[in-house]
């Protein structure tokens, strides 16, 4: 791909995904991170040019000169690289969030969340620049910059601050960063930008991004191991489960449908939607990919926030809830965005929520099923009591109309689709007591 600097959104097959399963960013083919939330993936955007181009910020880092562009993910990780061809040379840039062990977080001070953006000049001399635009809130309103040295760069809004820092020298132009500088061959330079909330910020080193640049590769390729499929599908089956790991929750075990908000089912379309939520049938479905890999881990701390997330509102299910169980998420439009391409309204939050979708029971309870079989469990007494509560709301409101799997914004109907897996939820409870 020859670069262009065309002022306009790239597709969305073309960015690629980092993250650190509390959090992730999207990377274009042009090294801009377009989209980045803090400090959890449904919190505002810090860089959001995916819904908003001129107001959403960024934060890019290629070459000063024409180029080609190939990338990859480093093998069975989720660590990101793209590869810049110029008539300079080839620079590649490393990016990824750290990730790792929870004895690795106790024994050493970490930042709460950090992305971390590594040069690596492979051959020849490549002029390379670097803007670094952040803009809280969705981009609604202005950030404090504040060099603290010519290679240290703070922005600041409310309680939320970030910090950037490199061996590259940084200029500030009103609400932006800029560098221009040089790669050689052998080269590696490296930008680190740390977050925090309410509390001092964790400054870093370049030792320590070594340092953590290992212990994440680690991390996920030890994950990797873990998943249980062979034969030559090997690589798309681990790269997909990586994925599904990057977009589950860490501190609850929720795993949300995906990473952004408002990326329209159709250019200029109205149909816009807010997925940073777990929606049950979307991660029911994830549960049992997970389980047919022998990841259990994550299906056992799905399960445990499914106890935890429904207990305000079972039997009823909703059909989703936040990364914490709440099972309201008021929906909101941002008059001021643009929007992906020009598709409008840009909104926050899903009014999903409020609707009652009778699928979700069947889902849920054939992977709660799958969940037992095959880890060979025993239902304890509350998940037993859950199951049971569920199918006998089920059987006794399996007649009502609900809004279905397309979640329509209408009056409820009845749906072919409700009615058997309304049958199939029960199916599923029933070989359950059985069993």
């Amino acid at each position: 791909m020859t670069h262009s600097d065309s002022g306009r959104s790239p597709d969305i097959g073309d960015y690629g995904i980092i993250g650190d399963s509390r959090a992730c960013a999207l990377v274009s083919r042009d090294g801009s991170i377009d989209w980045l939330c803090l400090p959890d993936f449904d919190s505002p955007s810090v860089f959001g040019r995916i819904i908003d181009w001129d107001r959403g910020g960024h934060f890019r880092i290629a070459p000063d000169e024409p180029y080609e562009v190939t990338r990859r993910y480093i093998d069975e990780t989720n660590v990101l690289e793209t590869t810049f061809h110029s008539a300079g040379g080839v620079v590649a840039l490393i990016d990824f969030m750290p990730a790792l062990t929870e004895d690795e977080k106790r024994r050493t001070l970490q930042p709460l969340r950090a992305v971390i953006r590594i040069v690596e000049c492979r051959s020849g001399r490549v002029p390379m620049r670097m803007q670094y635009a952040p803009r809280p809130n969705y981009g609604s309103g202005g950030v404090h910059l504040r060099a603290e040295s010519a290679h240290e760069v703070t922005a600041g809004r409310g309680g939320h601050a970030t910090h950037l820092r490199s061996a590259v020298p940084f200029t500030v132009a009103g609400h932006d960063v800029r560098a221009a500088f040089e790669a050689t061959a052998g080269s590696r330079l490296r930008f680190s930008l740390v977050y925090a909330h309410n509390e001092p910020i964790v400054l870093v080193s370049d030792d320590w991004v070594d340092e953590t640049y290992e212990r994440t590769l680690s991390f996920w390729r030890g994950w990797s191991e873990s998943v249980q499929f062979e034969g030559d599908g090997r690589y798309a089956v681990v790269r997909s489960a990586l994925a599904l790991k990057l977009l589950s929750y860490a501190p609850s075990g929720a795993i949300i449908a995906a990473a952004t908000t408002s990326l329209p089912e159709e250019i200029g379309g109205e149909r816009n939607w807010d997925y940073r939520y777990c929606w049950l049938r979307d991660a029911s479905f994830s549960v049992s990919s997970m389980l047919s890999l022998g990841l259990e881990n994550e299906a056992q701390a799905f399960v445990g926030w499914l106890m935890h997330a429904t207990h305000q509102t079972a039997p009823k299910l909703h059909p989703l809830y936040t990364l914490h169980g709440d099972p309201h998420a008021p929906e909101r439009q941002l008059e001021y965005a643009e929007g992906y391409r020009g598709s409008r309204p840009v909104r926050t939050g899903n009014d999903a929520s409020t609707q009652h979708q009778f699928d979700v029971y069947g889902e849920l309870i054939s992977a709660f099923h799958s969940y037992v079989t095959s880890m060979d469990n025993h239902v304890s007494r509350d998940e037993a009591g859950f199951i049971s509560r569920v199918a006998d709301y089920v059987a006794a409101s399996w007649r009502q109309p609900d809004s279905g799997i397309w979640e329509a914004r209408q009056q409820p109907q009845h749906y072919v689709h409700s009615k058997v897996m309304a049958w199939d939820a029960l199916t599923h409870a029933a070989k359950m007591a059985e069993d």
